[in-house]
């Protein structure tokens, strides 16, 4: 079977298009579209990358939908765009120490700002002493066993230090202690919480941090507290060790953690670079005399969910399907550093664009781990199912000018698809933005309102002379309710009154000035029920301008989210909507869940449709989008089919509540009403994304029922509609009994050779 494209959201800004540029073997670099990429996902509504914030699947939204625009289909588990691993995240613990032993006391150093475990490292309490060591590789010979190896490095790869602390393990070493800064690099920037951005210089004095604003003479303080309220970047004077990552495949065996070169030079009472010459001179060897340290590394460990992008480009060379060409790059950093997921979007672009070469497949893959895994596929457990692999493309723009980086790639990948011998194993990496999560508006009490909600119930259900005897006695007791007008009006356009509905809309703007939306909300949805879709969305936009929840609300639901930009924009309306409507209110905690569901956060967005369900049973955008959460893994197959039945009795008109309760019956083997629900999906939505996934459920549904002849039919209809899964489809379990049928692979083939 196949789910929904639109059961997991995408955020989109979709990149202008230039129509010159440089060309490689008919291929070229879209520059406009390059800089609209680097614009979006650095921009500041994507926000951190880190696991768990809102900006890593935000990002990998917007690759999917990019991907999807440019023709690439999902090389993921049932067609998706997505991989989803688990991945485990270390931070060091309260307990990691590292303290300098003098003959007549010790030092310790503070966490931080003295020194920093790498995530590498090993746990344990070592205590030896101090053996300073410049040369590479350690010594073989027995003169570290037992001690505390430190080794001045500058700024190098991970796998590197891993190496020369390999080293220094294998030869006897206790613990190994790089010299460096532990912290993170001063940045420029900050953002805060509400807004506000400091740009230009940074100054760390301790427990606080100074901003010099850019431009100016101006020095803006910054304390503890307000760290806290920093959006998203690395913040100034914050070890970059101390935060979380993504543990390591190499963990070595012994403790290993960076210490400040001021604090080593303190210890040792002489400049620091004068002991390393002393060292050099030695043959790159020193023990200084009563020194030792005592080092002690532990972490708390975590597991978080994350998703690799993968996209699926089939090549022109049916002769060699088998041969895959990988083209890799990185999305989990933002910033002037790293431009690696633009780049890696405007060269799979440039491909869609020109000849596709003979090498089969190409696949584009965006790692949501480190940047070393890149040569090797990413986090383990995420790796994209292939074979036949003929070499890697990693793409990595390391501050590099980003027309080169996207040309070095696509030449290495045309020279890649001629010649299988090339490929490139390089493991670029870069440095990961973070930053504390936004905190949610203050709750404001319930209130309920049992009149409206009975009212609004019997409209939707089409009761509607109950439904304005229930308004007008309620309307007695409040004449100038503007929700119990709005309703009034609501009630009349659904009977047809016009100019009821107009004069509700004009009371409504009279008792409120025009200012609060609810009178253009009504005149929106009577401009719609007129047809002239320009006007209702011209008056929906007043609405929402005025600030109106509801509003916000509607407008995210009626954007198309897999064009155009429409789900990055849906995204705003709903966090417009959020910071307006606390939690506690029916249409806040609406909001909420639509937002978490459209970031994959399918259990909170239950349990906030459930709550909004709870505080107004009337908000049937809370059915269904409840139901399509419930049908994540493990699918609660019944509660979908409740919530799409809710909403369709209650008159929702959204095609999709048809594809929904379709898979629902057909996870449940209920055969014949889940082709029923399919059919009607694919009458009401014609020429849609998930038309072909509708019609290729019916032929696995037909299929499970044994009529092989009507599954094949409705297999070559789904091909013809556009569904392109053509692995997915050989491997279905749901298509088992027809598999072997002459007439399936010809069906396959005559499309994939298209």
């Amino acid at each position: 079977m196949a789910r929904s494209g639109a059961i997991t959201l995408c955020l989109l800004s979709l990149a202008a298009v230039a129509m010159a540029g440089d060309r490689i073997d008919g291929e070229w670099i879209d520059g406009a579209g390059l800089r609209a990429y680097r614009e979006f996902l650095d921009s500041q509504e994507l926000g951190s990358r880190r696991a768990g914030d809102g900006g890593l699947p935000a990002a990998s939204r917007y690759l999917a939908v990019e991907l999807r625009r440019m023709g690439y289909v999902g090389g993921g588990p049932n067609g998706s765009f997505f991989l989803p691993v688990t991945a485990e995240f270390l931070r060091p613990g309260a307990a990691c120490l590292v303290s300098l032993i003098h003959p007549t006391g010790s030092t310790a150093l503070p966490p931080g700002t003295g020194f920093a475990p790498f995530r590498f490292s090993g746990t344990g309490d070592a205590e030896g002493p101090l053996v300073i060591v410049t040369g590479s590789p350690a010594p073989t010979d027995d003169r570290l066993a037992g001690s505390v190896v430190l080794i001045p490095v500058g700024e190098v790869e991970e796998e590197i230090l891993v190496a020369r602390a390999a080293e220094a393990a294998a030869a006897g070493a206790v613990a190994v202690l790089f010299v460096g800064d532990p912290r993170e690099r001063m940045l420029d920037r900050a953002v805060l919480a509400d807004g506000r951005i400091l740009t230009g210089e940074a100054r760390d004095r301790g427990t606080v941090i100074d901003f010099r604003l850019a431009g100016s003479n101006e020095w803006r303080t910054l304390s503890l507290p307000d760290l806290a309220e920093i959006r998203f970047g690395a913040v100034p004077g914050i070890p970059a060790q101390f935060r979380e990552s993504i543990k390591p495949k190499t963990t070595l065996g012994v403790p290993v953690s960076a210490v400040s070169r001021a604090a080593i030079g303190r210890w040792l009472s002489r400049p620091l670079k004068d002991v390393l010459g002393e060292a050099e001179a030695g043959g790159g060897m020193l023990r200084p005399k009563d020194a030792s340290i005592r080092v002690r590394i532990m972490f708390t460990s975590t597991k978080r969910d994350l998703r690799n992008v993968i996209g699926r480009l089939p090549g022109s060379g049916l002769g060699a399907a088998g041969r895959t060409a990988v083209l890799a790059t990185r999305y989990d950093t933002r910033g002037s550093q790293n431009a690696s997921a633009a780049c890696g979007l405007a060269v799979a672009g440039a491909i869609a664009r020109g000849s596709r070469p003979a090498c089969g497949t190409l696949i584009l893959f965006y790692v949501a781990g480190e940047g070393g895994e890149l040569g090797r596929g990413g986090l383990t457990a995420g790796k994209p199912p292939l074979h036949g692999i003929i070499g890697w493309v990693p793409i990595a723009s390391g501050g590099a000018e980003l027309r080169t980086t996207c040309e070095d790639a696509l030449g290495l990948y045309r020279r890649l698809a001629e010649d299988p011998g090339l490929s490139s194993s390089r493991d670029p990496g870069a440095d990961a933005a973070e930053s504390p999560d936004r905190p949610e508006p203050p709750a404001a009490p319930e209130k309920p309102e049992p009149s409206l909600q009975s009212a609004r119930l019997a409209r939707l259900s089409r009761r509607l002379e109950d439904a304005g005897t229930l308004i007008t006695k309620a309307l007695k007791a409040a004449p100038d309710d503007a929700e119990l007008l709005l309703e009034q009006g609501r009630i009349r356009l659904a009977g047809g009154d016009f100019g009821g509905a107009e004069a509700a809309a004009a009371r409504l703007a009279r008792i409120s000035d025009g200012k609060d939306g609810r009178a253009d909300l009504l005149r929106s949805e009577m401009a719609l029920a007129r047809g002239n879709s320009l006007a209702s969305g011209e008056a929906l936009e007043r609405a929402v301008q005025a600030g109106l929840p509801e509003a916000m609300i509607l407008r995210a639901w009626q954007r198309d989210w897999f064009a155009g930009g429409g789900a990055m924009f849906a995204a705003r309306d709903l966090e417009a909507a959020i910071r307006r409507a606390p939690e506690s209110t029916p249409y806040g905690a609406l909001a909420r869940g639509m937002f978490a569901y459209m970031n994959a956060e399918n259990a909170r967005a239950i349990a906030l449709l459930t709550l909004a369900l709870k505080r107004d049973p009337t908000l049937t955008l809370a059915n269904y989008y409840r139901a399509r959460a419930r049908l994540t893994e493990p699918s609660d197959t019944d509660g979908a089919i409740a919530d799409c039945n809710r909403a369709l009795a209650l008159g929702l008109d959204e095609p999709d509540l048809y594809f929904d309760r379709g898979m629902a019956h057909l996870l449940k083997r209920d055969f014949d009403p889940s082709i029923r629900d399919f059919k009607e999906f694919a009458r009401r939505a014609p020429n849609t994304p998930n038309t072909a996934n509708a019609v290729y459920n019916i032929a696995c549904a037909k299929a499970l029922m044994g009529e092989s002849d009507q599954a094949l039919i409705y297999l070559d209809r789904a091909l013809a509609a556009g569904f392109t899964a053509f692995d997915h489809a050989r491997e279905d379990p749901d298509l088992e009994s027809i598999r072997g049928d002459p007439r399936f692979e010809r069906i396959l083939a005559s499309t994939e050779s298209e």
